[in-house]
C-alpha cells in the first residue's frame, strides 16, 4: 500500500544510533506527497550529521536544529508549526517503524478524525548501544483494539484534532507526551490497536547515568503537572494511572497507606510499611528488574508528581531555530 499525504515528525537528540535506523525505515517506505521534519534539539553527537545522510534519500526530508533551550515539547512544536499532511506520525528519533502501522494508521484515521497508537516492541542497550541488555516485545501491553485516553511520544493524529488540541506546552521537559494526548482524548476518539508501530532502541531504563539526569532534574515534577492540567478529563487521568503507570500509582498507595499507618499505629505501621516496600523490592528483583531504579520509581517519582501538581515550573529560555541546507 502506498502512503500518502502523511508529515513525519522525527525528534531526536544524541540519537546517532537510532536516528539512522529510524531514517532508513522511513526511506524504505512507498510514499507519495509525504514529508519527514527531523527536529534536533542541539545534539553533540553525529545525529545532524546522520539526518544529512539521508539528504536525497528520503523524498521531502527537512532538517531543523534548535539551538539554546530545547525539549521534546519544542521540538515537536517546530515540526508540527512545519507539518502539512492532513495526517501526523510523531516520532521519537530511535525509533524504526514499521510500514504495517502507518497503513492501518491512515486508515482509521480517514475514516474518523482523532489519533491512533500501537504496540512497540523495544530494545534496551548498554550506553555505548554495544550490547542488548533486554528485549520487551510489547512496551505498551495492547491486546486489541480499543479506546484509550493516553500514550507515550510516538503517534498518529488527524490534522483537524490537532488543530483543536493546539500545541505541545513547552514548560513540560517530560510528560508533555500524556498531556498533549489527554487533552486530544477528551475531544477526539485516541484508540490503541495491536500493530506494532516498530521498534524502539534506546538506553536501558534502570542506566545509572540515566537515572541521575532523571534526579537532577526534577523530572517526576512535570508528571505531576500534566496530570493537574488535565483534572478535566479525570477518566482519562484514572486510565493512564490504572493502565499506564501502574507502578506510579500504586508505589503512591503504598506510600500515603504507610504514612497513615505510622500515624495511627506508631511502630507497627512503620513496620507493616517497610515490610510492603521491601516485598515490592522483591517482587521487581524476582523480575530482573534494578532496585535502585524501582524505589525511584514507586516512591521518590510519586513525591515529586505531587510536587509537580502543586506547580508548575517554568524553566523556558530564548532558542533560535535553522534549517539545515541540503
Amino acid at each position: 500500500m502506498t502512503i500518502e499525504g502523511v508529515s513525519f515528525i522525527v525528534i531526536a537528540r544524541n540519537e546517532e544510533f537510532g536516528v539512522r535506523k529510524c531514517l532508513a525505515a522511513l526511506a524504505a517506505l512507498p510514499t507519495v506527497s509525504c514529508e519527514v521534519i527531523c527536529v534536533d534539539s542541539g545534539s553533540r553527537d553525529g545525529t545532524v550529521e546522520v539526518m544529512r545522510d539521508f539528504l536525497g534519500r528520503v523524498a521531502n526530508l527537512k532538517i531543523m536544529v534548535l539551538d539554546g533551550y530545547s525539549n521534546a515539547s519544542v521540538a515537536r512544536n517546530v515540526g508540527l508549526r512545519q507539518a502539512s499532511g492532513e495526517i501526523v506520525f510523531f516520532l521519537d528519533g530511535d525509533v524504526e517503524v514499521d510500514p504495517e502501522f502507518i497503513a492501518a494508521g491512515v486508515a482509521c484515521l480517514r475514516e474518523r478524525p482523532g489519533g491512533i497508537t500501537g504496540k512497540l516492541r523495544e530494545l534496551q542497550y548498554s550506553r555505548d548501544y554495544s550490547r542488548v541488555l533486554k528485549e520487551v516485545p510489547d512496551r505498551f501491553h495492547i491486546r486489541g483494539e480499543g479506546r484509550i485516553y493516553a500514550c507515550g511520544g510516538c503517534f498518529m493524529a488527524s490534522r483537524e484534532a490537532l488543530l483543536k488540541t493546539g500545541f505541545f506546552d513547552e514548560r513540560l521537559e517530560r510528560s508533555q507526551d500524556y498531556d498533549f494526548t489527554l487533552r486530544l482524548s477528551r475531544r477526539y476518539p485516541l484508540l490503541g490497536i495491536p500493530v506494532s508501530m516498530g521498534t524502539h532502541h534506546t538506553v536501558g531504563y534502570d542506566d545509572r547515568q540515566r537515572l541521575s539526569t532523571h534526579l537532577a532534574k526534577f523530572q517526576a515534577l512535570f508528571f505531576g503537572c500534566a496530570l493537574r492540567k488535565n483534572l478535566a478529563n479525570l477518566r482519562g487521568i484514572l486510565w493512564l494511572l490504572s493502565r499506564r503507570e501502574r507502578g506510579i500509582a500504586l508505589g503512591a498507595l503504598t506510600t500515603v497507606a504507610g504514612a497513615m499507618a505510622i500515624a495511627f499505629f506508631g511502630t507497627s505501621g512503620a513496620v507493616a510499611l517497610a515490610a510492603l516496600m521491601t516485598a515490592d523490592l522483591a517482587a521487581g528483583w524476582a523480575k530482573g528488574e534494578d532496585g535502585l531504579y524501582r524505589i525511584y520509581l514507586h516512591y521518590l517519582y510519586p513525591a515529586g508528581a505531587l510536587v509537580g501538581a502543586l506547580h508548575i515550573p517554568d524553566r523556558r529560555r530564548p532558542y533560535t531555530v535553522r534549517e539545515v541546507a541540503p
